[in-house]
């Protein structure tokens, strides 16, 4: 996998991977390229859409208790870009730890880690962190990753 620089914005909304407060012309005119993702077993289906697409997207790996040990790989999409469908909803069970403002989404059926949904605790970046392992046909080698030291905070 390539890397980058080591930072935390999954911890750190101020970081500079946060997208801007005030979007300029440039930024809508960005790239933006949708993703289908799912749990293991199928129970959960759902679209992602982000800018820029993979693999020029700065993926998160965090190296906190939670992302370590279920493997997370982050992009931070706004709300209306992670789009479910059929009952998925209805196949989602939420965990919470720490502070208990997030919400952590995993499969009910087969216990896949979805996106961790911050429940607009930011002002002004109301995003959710999905997991790209759940991506369908997605090169996880190809892709560039931050490191976030979320283990030391």
């Amino acid at each position: 996998m390539s890397q980058t620089s080591t930072s935390d914005p999954f911890h750190d909304p101020q970081e500079s991977t946060k997208p801007s407060e005030q979007q300029s012309d440039d930024d809508l005119k960005k790239e933006r390229r949708s993703y289908p993702a799912q749990c293991h077993c199928g129970a959960v289906m759902f679209t992602v859409t982000i800018s820029p697409p993979l693999p020029e997207y700065k993926v998160m790996q965090c190296n906190c208790s939670i992302c370590s040990s279920h493997g997370y790989l982050l992009v931070y999409p706004y709300r209306p870009d992670v789009v479910l469908h059929g009952d998925s909803e209805a196949q989602i069970q939420k965990y919470q730890f720490h502070t208990k403002k997030k919400d952590h989404w995993f499969c009910k059926q087969c216990g896949t880690s979805l996106l961790i949904d911050f429940n607009a605790i930011y002002p002004n970046w109301d995003v959710m962190a999905v997991n790209v392992r759940t991506f369908k046909d997605v090169d996880l080698n190809a892709l560039i990753l931050e490191y976030g030291d979320g283990k030391s905070l």
